[in-house]
């Protein structure tokens, strides 16, 4: 039986507890514009995020997703289970000492690094510094959690277990909001800072009991002679150097947000979290349940079937994120009031985060597509060509940004504009890049259902632009909130009918693959049995 039905599967098990957490990630920031607006607080605590969530780039995402479960899964697929266990003992025990070094420095030095990321506060808000300092050491606290949890959630992830770590993922939202909602009163911006650290326990706590089942039990070891070690630092050096470059680029983000006006980089944030989640749905499920399938299809030398797995996942992320982009670039103010237009949202930055969203959608297809073929580099161990290709893209988005920006006088919109360049450019070259190493895709199976879906979206979004403007000047007033919910409800259901339809009469498959997953979870005791019946790469 092919692999690619069970990935979506998988998949689809993910979007749905993604989706869940997304929705609540969404309440999140409302209640963040609606209690702290576009104040120097809101701005300096979304900043506050960069240098953790860049360590955790840099030293756990870069070696779970693309070095931990190739070689975890390499042991699972030659029946080495303990020898599996003890790799992921010495690669915690290494990581997490490493880790907390690192996190130290960083939590001492961090007020004055405020200097250099908030240039455009620090000279007029003295009190930016310490701010920052405060939040990103209470940030900081958060990622040691994350470090334990994200291994677990790699060894569940090598076992085709997905399902409790997406409802990790929502329950972390849940603690956010909960700090938002019972601190801030009392601790201010600080308040929400408290629910990240409590969301980051509890996504290592409700972990636990599985991986324990699975048979793993922590204990410290430092066997850095150990060869699944030593292949791991092999892959995740050059994965390191690449998530730089790629914190580098949003690095660059806030000193340039800063400079054009205060509650500048919130705007830029929120409509970047806005369309994060479409690419979350539905690139990262994929490209994470596709990755243990890769790696075990490399591993076994099977490359026609890592071939399909790879033409499937560009279809079935297209399939779902074209109508979705779609819908966002034609419906980005209604959906940026509904989300975000709380009483101390001005009219002008609604607008102005609409314009931001639309110009981050018309690169989610690519930015969708990156985390599929980064990880089909990774999971061949080669890591190599994703960091010579997003070295350029990087360059690109920076060159870009600065052009827009103090050239051409872009407002922040102008850094989502370079960020979709970039993203572009890095899908693009990424896919020059397999199709040569795959030794060329078969185009019949991919250009058509592209085209199709193409053809689908773009018919979608031009009805949806019509039917909104018309809906907009004689049926709906739109000045109350349950007038554009209906809107809004209205013209999404009609543009999606729209494709559904498209992509029924031209024959897409995905469609068809689609309703029969669909039929398959019609009951919740059949979408969680999927969680325990999904393939292993142990097995035969």
């Amino acid at each position: 039986m092919k692999k690619y039905p069970q990935i979506l599967s998988a998949a689809t098990i993910i979007m749905l507890m993604m989706l869940a957490s997304r929705i609540l990630g969404i309440v999140r920031e409302r209640l963040l514009v609606s209690i702290f607006d576009r104040t120097l607080e809101s701005d300096v605590y979304r900043a506050s995020f960069l240098i953790p969530d860049t360590l955790f780039d840099i030293f756990i995402f870069g070696a779970l997703s693309v070095s931990f479960i190739p070689v975890f899964t390499s042991y699972l697929s030659n029946d080495q289970k303990e020898s599996a266990f003890r790799y992921a003992n010495s690669l915690l025990s290494v990581f997490l000492c490493a880790f907390l070094v690192v996190a130290l420095v960083l939590g001492i030095v961090a007020p004055s690094l405020a200097h250099l990321l908030l240039v455009g506060y620090v000279g007029d808000y003295p009190e930016t510094p310490v701010l920052f300092g405060n939040l990103t050491r209470l940030l900081l606290l958060a990622q040691v959690f994350f470090v334990l949890s994200a291994f677990l959630t790699g060894i569940l992830h090598s076992f085709q277990r997905f399902f409790l770590p997406a409802v990790a993922s929502v329950v972390y939202n849940v603690a956010i909001i909960l700090g938002i909602v019972l601190f801030s009163s009392e601790f201010g911006i600080y308040g929400p800072a408290l629910g990240v650290v409590m969301g980051a326990f509890f996504h290592l706590l409700i972990q636990i009991p599985l991986v324990w089942r699975l048979g793993f039990r922590y204990e410290f070891l430092w066997n850095i002679t150990d060869p699944g070690f030593r292949e791991t630092l092999r892959l995740m050096i050059p994965r390191v150097v690449t998530a730089i470059m790629m914190r580098f680029a949003d690095v660059v983000m806030v000193p340039i947000a800063s400079l054009v006006a205060i509650g500048s980089y919130t705007v830029y944030n929120i409509a970047f979290i806005l369309q994060g989640v479409p690419v979350g749905l539905f690139g990262l499920s994929i490209a994470q349940a596709a990755l243990p399938s890769l790696s075990s299809a490399y591993a076994k030398k099977d490359m026609g079937m890592f071939q399909d797995i790879v033409v499937h996942g560009i279809r079935q992320i297209l399939f779902f994120i074209v109508p979705v982009a779609a819908m966002l670039i034609a419906l980005r103010i209604p959906i940026t009031r509904l989300v975000y237009g709380a009483k101390t949202f001005p009219w002008e930055a609604t607008v102005l985060t609409g314009q931001t969203l639309s110009l981050f959608s018309v690169s989610l297809f690519a930015q969708a597509l990156v985390l599929l073929f980064s990880r089909c580099f990774y999971a061949m161990h080669n890591p190599i060509t994703p960091l010579k290709i997003i070295g350029f893209s990087t360059l690109t988005t920076v060159v870009a940004s600065f052009a827009l920006v103090f050239w051409f006088g872009w407002n922040v919109d102008g850094l989502a504009l370079a960020f979709s360049l970039g993203s572009i450019v890095n899908a693009s070259l990424l896919f020059i890049a397999l199709d040569r190493v795959l030794g060329g895709f078969d185009y019949q199976k991919l250009i058509g259902p592209t085209l199709k879906i193409a053809v689908a979206g773009s018919m979608m979004a031009f009805g949806l632009r019509i039917l909104m403007k018309q809906l907009d000047l004689v049926v709906f007033d739109t000045t109350r909130t349950i007038n554009l919910i209906y809107l809004t409800a209205s013209v999404s259901i009609v543009g999606l009918g729209i494709y559904l339809l498209l992509v029924w009469i031209l024959r897409v498959e995905e469609l068809r693959e689609f309703l029969a997953l669909f039929r398959r979870l019609t009951g919740w005791r059949k979408t969680l049995r999927l969680t325990e019946e999904l393939i292993e790469p142990q097995q035969k």
